[in-house]
């Protein structure tokens, strides 16, 4: 039984069908800036799979070809919740998951002053 169950772990999350829209019925924007919430769902997401080692840091020395079957998946993950314009801005071609999202990290951390003064609802954006 062990066996089995240690055989069903090594099966890549791309060989399974995962509709992100229920984990994150939302996407990322720019306005009105949602990166908190955005960011966090997401970590839960690739956490419940067991993939957030694809956001830590670069593909592992000796990684398997699971590796990147399931980085592809991170990053197919990662375009398709984020909107147009920001594809438009951390979109690359070859880029593995982690470069992806430190790009977006990026984008709203080290501007967090271009959306500091941005209104949502009755409360300023932090």
């Amino acid at each position: 039984m062990g066996d089995q169950q240690q055989q069903h772990q090594r099966i890549p999350v791309a060989h399974h069908v995962v509709n992100v829209k229920i984990h994150i019925p939302f996407n990322l924007t720019l306005s009105p800036p949602n990166y908190t919430a955005w960011r966090e769902l997401f970590l839960v997401l690739v956490s419940y799979f067991s993939l957030k080692t694809h956001l830590d840091g670069p593909k592992p020395p000796g990684a398997s070809c699971n590796w990147d079957l399931d980085d592809f998946t991170v990053v197919s993950w990662l375009y398709s919740m984020i909107s147009e314009e920001i594809l438009g801005i951390v979109l690359s071609p070859g880029a593995t998951a982690h470069m992806i999202w430190t790009s977006i990290d990026d984008l709203f951390c080290n501007n967090k002053k271009m959306f500091s003064g941005t209104a949502q609802g009755d409360l300023p954006v932090l």
